[in-house]
């Protein structure tokens, strides 16, 4: 794994997984590496020019030596001095520092190393420190450059109380949007909300680069390149730190191409399709991990010379054993998102005692054999759910003083959810025995690290990467399953033995040669391949037939429900008016064409009319359609409030005020049948 502490994701601005991994396809690193091999190519083809890898190592050095000098004065200035004076001690020094990588990394004609100009390839429009690059003839300008000064810190960089910037951009000057910006937090958000918005942004600060999009600076989310550190290691093996910082922010993957394409986009795109094969793995994961969970609960029985469970029960502990994976999995997916205010994150104690995140160093270390029957990952866990359904107050003191104890404050708060997920009588046949550690290692190793294949590296499962359509479509993929109690010695079998598409389970002494090739073929603890076997009395998940048909369970993917609602919400929302339409008193109406492009007229939806829509869902199963609606009308709500204002959301607080619009519309106008 790619781990490097100079260039690394915050917040999951793409899926982790996927930028550390050294798969050779489906990742950072292999498409690092294919940008490598065309630049050489190139270089081959057109002597006269260099890449920004050439670039880079030829000025090295020089670079190097100016940004250790920019730096140590930057570490000099006192933490309380004024923007006037940071900018004459470090204005001109940064943007020289800024235009010496713009060469290097070839966004400019006129390279400051002698060479051949690289082909004049973008139209850029400067606005002070910053620039917007757009193909030559293409209105649109995709990308937004911005120069700050250069910072002790990166996080001195996006602080919205610091975030200096060489001299003031003014946007949309001479009319009546017209903004004067001092600070970086403030243009990369009136940037990311505006009409036109450039889909990244890029900011060149002394030794740090900061690249965000429009989508995900509102929700904190970026990369962070250390310039610097990375110039002083100087790690120039192929794929190696050098090699990724470059393909990260240099013209070729940041402006957009003749065909105003950007290797970003795509890169974005691949990640995440690589979270959707990891929710593929994950739902594998899952099926494996009721088996277990399932079959422990029968081993304690025994071993606590408990009555056998009857077979009717069977289906019972599978759906109890899917609860209790998914009250784990509602956890990881809560944790990887702050914003919904369900678990106190951002608390030391929270990280340190009580998270399921921090129990991913555990799911790669041997369970010692005096400890596999123990319960602690049980116990730990059991904990946690208890805390999160019953929830956990603020300290005396704080509610003396009237206080509402707030996430990341330091405070130690759980909201009850008394949610049927987290009910103790939903998972009593477990509870009634708890799980060993052993089995319980397995299960979050199932759930934490993707499946183990071939050539390629296991790695942690990103959560926010996969997000809830993910496990939406993991939760459906196991409807058409049913548990049962091998009444006999059974063995899987698959087409071709690959299960990856469904298998079954047929008695052993039915299996002659015409089957053998269909044999599931797992390692023994030995590393022999053996057939996947279940004795008699031992649970099995496995498909039922026609299950789904006889319940109409269906999952639809995300690009489906992301479609289908907003062309729904486009007739909806802002509706066709005519002569004889009786408008509301203070109506806008303003003019569009329809498909067929001819003029029409329609009248813009207020705010506060969003929140009075509502969202009825008749075949609600996992909520896909109805979860889809809530998120679009959300941000549609957030966008015209903030125009209706004439204001804009600070971005630390963008992702708390879109999930409070969330939940209401959730709560208050939301419905579906099942």
């Amino acid at each position: 794994m790619a781990i490097s502490d100079a260039l690394y994701i915050v917040e999951d601005w793409i899926s982790e997984h996927y930028f550390v991994s050294e798969d050779r396809a489906g990742s950072f690193a292999a498409r690092t590496r294919a940008l490598m091999d065309r630049w050489r190519e190139t270089s081959e083809e057109t002597p006269s020019w260099r890449s920004p890898r050439e670039r880079f190592t030829s000025s090295r050095t020089a670079l190097l030596s100016r940004l250790l000098d920019l730096q140590a004065d930057a570490a000099a200035l006192p933490e309380q001095a004024a923007s006037a004076e940071r900018r004459e001690r470090l204005a001109e020094r940064s943007i020289d520092v800024a235009d010496a990588l713009r060469a290097i990394l070839c966004y400019t004609d006129d390279p400051t190393d002698g060479t051949a100009p690289v082909p004049e390839r973008w139209e850029v429009h400067v606005t002070g420190p910053l620039r917007r690059y757009a193909t030559r003839g293409v209105g649109e300008a995709p990308l937004a450059m911005l120069d700050a000064l250069a910072a002790e810190d990166v996080e001195d960089v996006l602080s919205k109380h610091a975030g200096h910037l060489p001299a003031d951009v003014v946007l949309h000057e001479g009319t009546e949007q017209e903004q004067v910006l001092t600070t970086v937090p403030q243009v990369l958000s009136a940037l990311s909300v505006d009409r036109d918005a450039p889909e990244f942004l890029l900011v060149l600060a002394g030794r740090y680069a900061v690249l965000t999009s429009s989508r995900l600076w509102p929700q904190g989310r970026y990369l962070v390149a250390d310039i610097q550190t990375i110039a002083e290691r100087n790690d120039l093996k192929r794929g190696g730190e050098v090699e990724r910082m470059l393909a990260a922010l240099s013209a070729d993957s940041l402006a957009p191409d003749a065909n105003s394409q950007i290797w970003w986009s795509e890169t974005v795109a691949e990640s995440i399709s690589n979270a959707v094969g990891v929710s593929a793995d994950l739902r594998d994961g899952v099926r494996e991990s009721i088996e277990i969970i399932a079959n422990e609960v029968l081993e304690r029985r025994r071993a606590q010379r408990l009555e056998p469970l009857p077979n009717e029960q069977a289906q019972v502990l599978a759906l109890q054993a899917l609860r209790y994976l998914y009250r784990i999995l509602f956890l990881l997916y809560a944790e990887a998102s702050p914003e919904l205010g369900i678990l106190p994150v951002g608390t030391q104690e929270y990280q340190a005692g009580y998270s399921v995140d921090r129990l991913r160093d555990l799911t790669q270390r041997e369970v010692p054999l005096s400890a596999a029957d123990g319960t602690y990952l049980y116990e730990s866990l059991d904990l946690l759910f208890r805390l999160v359904n019953t929830g956990h107050g603020a300290p005396p003191e704080e509610l003396e003083e009237g206080k509402a104890a707030q996430h990341g404050s330091g405070t130690l708060v759980f909201e009850n959810l008394e949610a049927d997920l987290f009910a103790p009588e939903r998972t009593r046949l477990i509870d009634e025995v708890q799980l060993g550690n052993a089995a319980l290692q397995k299960v979050l190793e199932n759930l934490l690290l993707s499946k183990e294949k071939k050539g390629k590296a296991r790695g942690f499962i990103s959560y926010v990467a996969l997000g809830i359509n993910q496990l939406g479509a993991v939760y459906e993929s196991l409807m058409s399953y049913t548990g049962s109690f091998a009444d006999q010695d059974l063995v899987e079998v698959a087409r071709n033995g690959d299960p990856k598409n469904g298998s079954w389970v047929v008695p052993v002494d039915r299996v002659d040669e015409s089957m053998r090739p269909h044999l599931v073929m797992v390692e023994d603890e030995y590393g022999e391949k053996t057939p996947r076997t279940y004795r008699h009395g031992e649970f099995v998940f496995r498909l039922s037939g026609r299950a789904r048909q006889q319940s109409a369970s269906y999952y639809s993917p995300e690009v489906i429900t992301k479609f289908t609602v907003s062309q729904g919400l486009a007739e909806l929302l802002d509706p066709v008016v005519n002569e004889e339409t009786v408008l509301p008193e203070g109506a806008e109406v303003f003019k569009d064409q329809d498909f067929d492009r001819h003029p029409i007229r329609r009248r813009r939806t207020t705010a506060a009319e969003i929140l009075e829509m509502s969202i009825c869902e008749p075949a609600l199963g996992s909520g896909a359609f109805a979860i889809e609606a809530v998120r679009q009308l959300a941000e549609e709500y957030l966008t015209r409030r903030q125009a209706e204002l004439d204001t804009r959301i600070d971005p630390d607080e963008y992702a708390q005020e879109l999930q409070r619009v969330k939940a209401y519309i959730a709560c208050t106008t939301c419905t579906g049948w099942t």
